[in-house]
């Protein structure tokens, strides 16, 4: 199978992975992410159903161990080559204001803290990729690509479709806020039908498994046409005295 994933410590389109993990959180939690349509880079997302095990917000959330995100088949992710795809492998989000372990996070040293530690505490990791009857790991050690964001603005609007099934509940608003865990960036795929898998196993009972096929059509056709050399016949420029 022939595919590149970013180097972890590269640079992809001007940002590092950091910066792209924050950009990500944002699309996560805006109105209705698993419908957005853009054509230069896909999203993934991890497996968010969450649901209080009482009738209080306040109270443990569960999510069913056994249960995946899926979108495949019918509901299958159509995208040209030359489209990155970014897969959010095992992730944690905290903001200032959370409460961690009974303690709430006050600070940007404290968020590092809670992220770090989830990400240490975890139990495991897959992602696969699958074409035809190949089937391979996506790379050779997740742990490699363990990534950290600086701290951003994390703006949660009033109709985001995902905010209420997250492990911490979030009110509508904007928070200061960092995102970590292991990340991938495929720079693009071929053209052709693939599946691919990931997830992990948590501190505590986090757990997420999501399978995505997505095809892959030839290159976009860009509809932006450069008329540079015809003005150049036309009119030439005015002579710089």
């Amino acid at each position: 199978m022939k595919f590149e994933v970013v180097p972890v410590h590269e640079n992809f389109r001007g940002l590092p992975y950091g910066e792209w993990a924050a950009i990500w959180n944002n699309w996560l939690m805006s109105a209705d992410p698993d419908n957005t349509t853009r054509k230069d880079f896909l999203f993934l997302r991890g497996n968010l159903d969450y649901r209080a095990v009482g009738t209080s917000e306040d109270v443990p959330r569960y999510l069913d161990p056994r249960s995946a995100f899926a979108r495949i088949d019918n509901n299958a992710e159509t995208i040209f080559e030359n489209t990155a795809i970014l897969v959010p492998v095992l992730t944690a989000t905290y903001s200032i204001g959370n409460v961690y372990d009974g303690r709430r996070l006050n600070s940007e040293y404290e968020l590092r803290e809670a992220v770090n530690r989830d990400t240490d505490e975890s139990l495991s990791i897959w992602a696969r990729i699958a074409h035809g009857k190949e089937i391979s790991g996506i790379v050779d050690d997740l742990n490699a690509f363990r990534v950290e964001s600086t701290l951003f603005k994390l703006s949660i609007p009033v109709n985001s479709r995902l905010r209420q099934r997250t492990q911490v509940i979030f009110k509508p608003g904007v928070y200061e806020t960092v995102v970590g865990g292991i990340f991938l960036i495929l720079r693009t795929l071929p053209s052709g039908k693939y599946r691919i898998e990931f997830g992990g196993n948590g501190r505590g009972n986090y757990s997420t498994n999501s399978i995505y096929d997505i095809v892959v059509e030839g290159v976009r056709t860009l509809s932006v046409v450069d008329r540079t050399n015809e003005m150049k016949r036309r009119r030439p420029l005015p002579r710089i005295s």
